[in-house]
């Protein structure tokens, strides 16, 4: 009986010496990453995401108002209440923006009924500045034309050109000219006045609906700066939720045990090297080889007995069987 498992125990021998190898070595690694985690390197990819990280970063939605899933990893709390505190932070301030988006929607909507009578009543003021500043010289322009009709209805003339030579002539010609030089003077007075109205503006808007409206319009521009200020927040919020996904992924990354350096070492012996951790110092990578090296030997012999040995397993199932008639 002890024969037969010595028998069986050398025939399947370099098979166990490379589970036993692969086994061990991991064992090793995990002891190296424990006291050096700096040795190794854990590769990123996209499809590392652990799944509860993926569920998540799928759930993700800043305007549902509905929360992130479990996640399952009990050793990254840290970074599992960084990313609940900045996911609810902004799904808060995403609820702000969209409340104080809807106010302003109906400031803008109550304004463009508002800004109608303001800019009538506007237009009002404005139109008798103008004509108060223009009006003393409208007053001496009516004088000075009827100076100059009583003159044309004297000499019974419809214009100055019917007039005879002499006094009055020279008087309606006097007349004119002062009429046009007042004319000057009064569109003068109105561009001083328009101009006066622009740099003034508000001096002029003092009616009660007037400065009710006014107040509107920088309450809105109040809500405009504030929802500007918030929507660019939006962006370091994200930024800072993104960091807190990464922080995640590496702390679920930095937490290896002990499989996850039985599938590297698995790895190294078949020489597939699959796998997200590689190594990253001189030691583990002389192991590393050394493992691959031994396995390759125990391979190839185990590959070699296996071939050699079918041929005789062969020829001893074809040996010939003893005649049972003897010769005469």
């Amino acid at each position: 009986m002890k024969r037969t498992w010595s028998v069986r125990l050398g025939r399947h021998c370099k098979s166990i010496v490379l589970a036993v190898q692969v086994v061990g070595m991991a064992f090793v690694y995990q002891q190296i990453w424990e006291w050096r985690p700096d040795y190794f390197r854990v590769e990123s990819k996209l499809n590392d995401l652990p799944l509860d990280l993926y569920l998540a970063a799928r759930s993700y939605s800043v305007t549902s108002g509905r929360p992130l899933p479990q996640f399952t990893d009990p050793d990254v709390d840290a970074a599992v209440a960084r990313i609940r505190g900045a996911y609810r932070e902004l799904q808060a301030r995403t609820a702000v923006i969209d409340g104080e988006r809807r106010a302003l929607d109906a400031r803008r909507k109550a304004e463009q009924q508002d800004n109608v009578p303001f800019q009538a009543s506007m237009w009002r003021q404005a139109e008798a500045y103008r004509k108060s500043r223009t009006a003393p010289f409208d007053s001496q322009l009516a004088a000075i034309a009827r100076q100059q009709q009583d003159i044309l209805d004297a000499y019974h003339a419809r214009t100055n050109e019917e007039l005879p030579a002499g006094p009055d002539a020279i008087k309606h010609a006097d007349l004119a000219i002062q009429a046009a030089e007042l004319k000057v003077k009064a569109i003068q007075a109105d561009i001083d006045a328009s101009d006066h109205i622009l740099k003034n503006l508000n001096a002029f808007l003092r009616e009660p609906a007037q400065q009710a409206y006014l107040a509107r319009l920088r309450e809105t521009a109040a809500l405009e700066k504030r929802l500007s200020d918030h929507q660019l927040s939006i962006y370091d919020l994200n930024g800072r939720l993104y960091d807190a996904f990464a922080a995640y992924l590496t702390a679920a990354k930095a937490k290896l045990g002990y499989f996850d350096f039985l599938y590297f070492s698995l790895g190294g012996a078949t020489t597939a090297n699959f796998g997200d951790i590689a190594p990253n110092h001189r030691t583990v990578r002389i192991l590393y080889s050394a493992q691959i090296v031994i396995s390759m030997v125990l391979v190839a012999s185990w590959i070699n007995d296996f071939v050699s040995g079918k041929p005789r397993r062969r020829r001893r199932r074809r040996k010939p069987a003893a005649s049972s008639a003897e010769p005469a």
